[in-house]
This record gives C-alpha cells, structure tokens and sequence, in this order.
C-alpha cells in the first residue's frame, strides 16, 4: 500500500508500508501528521488511523483515486516512484540519483551541508543505529532460553513418557528407546531453528529481544528475512561451539558484533 503524508505543508509520497514505519521510528511522521492513501474520504491524522479509527478501506475494482489536496501549496507526486527514496533529514522524496548516499541513508541536495557538516562534527545522523551491547544481549538470551526450556520440558515429558512404556518392556527395548531419544534431540533442535528463523524472519527480533527492546538487522539499517533469520541461527551454534567465546566478542567489538553476527554479516541494534 502507497501513503502519502504531509510535511512542512507540502504532501509528501507514495512510500511503502515499510518505509512509512521507519518515518514513525525516526519521528518524521507522528500521531498528529496528517497521512492519506487510497480508499481514504480524506487526510487523517496517522494516529487516527493507526487505532483503527479510520482504517482505509480498498478501492472498487480499476477505480483511480485522486490525492485529497493537504494544502494550497501541495505538489502533484511524479509519475513514477520506483527509483525515488525518502531524505533522512526533510522527510522529502526525491529521485534516488539526484541524493546523496551515506551508510543506508539518503540525503536531499538542500539538506546535504547540514548533513555533511555533522558527519565533520561527529554528531550523531537523523537515522544512525545504535548498537546493543554485551550485557543487553545476554538478557534478551536468558529469556528466549527460558521460552525453549518450557517447549522443550513439555517435550521431555512426552518423550520420557513413551519412553518409560518401553522400559518396562524389558532389554529388548533398548533400540527403540535410543531411537526416541534421538527423534526427540531432532523436534528440539528443529524447534529451536524455527523458533529463531519465524521471529527473526518476521519481527526481525525473537521475543527476548522485542522484550528488551532491541532487533537484527543488516550493515544498511534493513530488517532482515527469513533466509537470513535462518543462515544467522545456523551461524549461532559455531558461537556456542566456541565455548561461548564467539557470544562475548560482541563485549570488545565496535559495532557489538558476535561471531554468527560477522558470519552472515548482521548487526544487533536497540530500537
């Protein structure tokens, strides 16, 4: 879905689904910003609709939908979008060629000497990523290992349940029971994969982690998916592998970075 969003009393758009989030994340657009796509009467305040109180509704089948006008200066958007991006100052879309590019970012002609002129300060950028340290980490850790030692005890309880129906079978039964012994080390560490690979694909975060406030994602700022959730939860047991050596690096790393986080080229950042 396309939204278009007021700033500064001009109407400024279409931007994804996506990057209207990261507008709300860096403050460009607030509850108080008027906001409008199409099956919308009209501009409503993005808190309004946020609540449900004005959800837009789809349009009929092929019908075209004008912008409602958000002020007499208001511009008409440009035919096409697809190469346009947002300025990480103004707010403003511009063609991706006319801006400046910085580690992710993106910055209009008007706002690069305020931007360059931080950069020489050192002050920190409109949408610079602040990295989670060690001790953060290790609390989001020690929750999503409290969510998998209950999975994991009800499994335990099933498995040591058909387990003991065997062992009164007598010696005879000793191969199955090694058997379910390692069907059963298989559905936990398939869980444990999911577990890490759904979250992560999705929410860009486990549950540990949205608890403590922090997400993964790549160099750029980007969220990550499901097939990096999934190579960076394969990459994590070589840290566990490493006697934990390769989770405690991330304690004397720059950008906080464990051993799976440089392997598959992740970063850990607070929200």
């Amino acid at each position: 879905m396309d939204w278009y969003y007021e700033f500064g009393g001009r109407e400024v758009g279409p931007v994804s689904d996506h990057e209207m989030e990261r507008l709300v994340a860096r403050g460009t657009v607030n509850n108080r910003t008027l906001v409008w796509c199409q099956g919308m009467s009209d501009w409503q305040p993005y808190g309004q609709v946020k609540e449900g109180g004005a959800q837009p509704t789809p349009s009929q089948a092929g019908a075209v939908e004008a912008t409602p006008a958000v002020a007499a200066e208001a511009t008409p958007a440009p035919e096409s979008f697809s190469n346009y991006q947002t300025c990480c100052e103004c707010g403003r879309s511009f063609p991706e060629e006319e801006m400046m590019k910085h580690r992710g970012m993106y910055v209009c002609a008007a706002c690069k000497p305020v931007f360059v002129q931080r950069l020489r300060e050192g002050a920190r950028l409109p949408t610079e990523m602040v990295y989670a340290g060690f001790w953060i980490r290790f609390a989001a850790k020690i929750i999503d290992g409290l969510i998998l030692w209950a999975v994991n005890m009800v499994i335990a309880l099933v498995f040591g349940a058909m387990m003991a129906i065997l062992g009164a079978a007598g010696q005879d039964a000793m191969g199955p029971m090694f058997a379910i012994m390692g069907i059963q080390w298989i559905v936990q560490m398939g869980i444990q994969i999911a577990y890490a690979t759904w979250f992560g694909g999705r929410f860009s975060a486990t549950p540990g982690k949205m608890a403590v406030g922090i997400k993964i994602v790549t160099p750029d700022g980007e969220e990550i998916d499901y097939r990096l959730a999934f190579l960076r939860c394969l990459a994590e047991f070589l840290s566990g592998l490493t006697l934990t050596i390769g989770y405690i690096i991330a304690a004397f790393d720059d950008e906080k970075r464990t051993l799976h986080d440089r392997i598959v080229g992740t970063r850990v950042i607070q929200k």
